[in-house]
């Protein structure tokens, strides 16, 4: 009698252990996204269109500016957003704002306001400073711009830019393929060839 109710209890013990692993595994897997950092959500490639004011006055009225916005992941809840041209009357900046926070859940990611300053040859010193959102794919992100005059730093111009997007990949891919293309293409009989020299 008394072994027959050691093994009962040590098979109840084993049921018992067995489904809190499998409790424990069902939290930290893939189920329906929860144990996956935020990033997982937001990072990839953006299709974006920008709305740019410049001192309050919308420079894109007539057409939004086509641009593609690239996040990528720091740690599971921290990414880097980068803009390969952001365009300022004629001349443009590529920038990089590392750091950015997240919070929220997967139907809604917050970027946390972060600001970074970058120095160029033709525009001067760009305070810039990014926030914004993604849900269900689609980003909605302010990027202010306060740009310190080359000539005179204490004179600034203040920048907003309204991006709006959709995630086209999940990859961040932001290499300049323009130089793998630069060369001298002679002209032969059957089209053109690559002389790299």
């Amino acid at each position: 009698m008394r072994k027959n109710l050691f093994y009962c209890l040590f098979a109840v013990l084993c049921t018992v252990t067995f489904f809190t692993s499998c409790s424990d595994d069902d939290k930290n897997g893939n189920d329906g996204g929860e144990g996956l950092g935020l990033n997982s959500f937001v990072v990839g490639t953006y299709d974006s269109q920008l709305k740019v004011f410049l001192e309050g006055v919308d420079l894109t009225e007539s057409a939004p500016i086509s641009q593609r916005i690239f996040v990528k992941s720091e740690d599971e809840n921290k990414v880097t957003v980068s803009l390969r041209n952001f365009a300022i009357d004629i001349s443009g900046a590529p920038f990089t704002v590392g750091g950015v926070i997240l919070e929220g859940d997967a139907s809604r990611v917050v970027l946390q306001e972060t600001k970074t300053t970058i120095q160029h040859p033709d525009l001067g010193t760009l305070d810039i400073t990014v926030s914004g959102d993604v849900v269900a794919e689609k980003v909605n992100m302010t990027i202010n711009v306060v740009q310190h005059m080359p000539e005179e730093p204490s004179t600034t111009m203040n920048i907003e830019v309204k991006v709006t997007g959709t995630r086209i990949s999940t990859e961040a891919d932001d290499a300049d393929y323009s130089t793998v293309f630069a060369g001298w293409y002679p002209r032969t009989e059957n089209g053109f060839t690559c002389d790299y020299a």
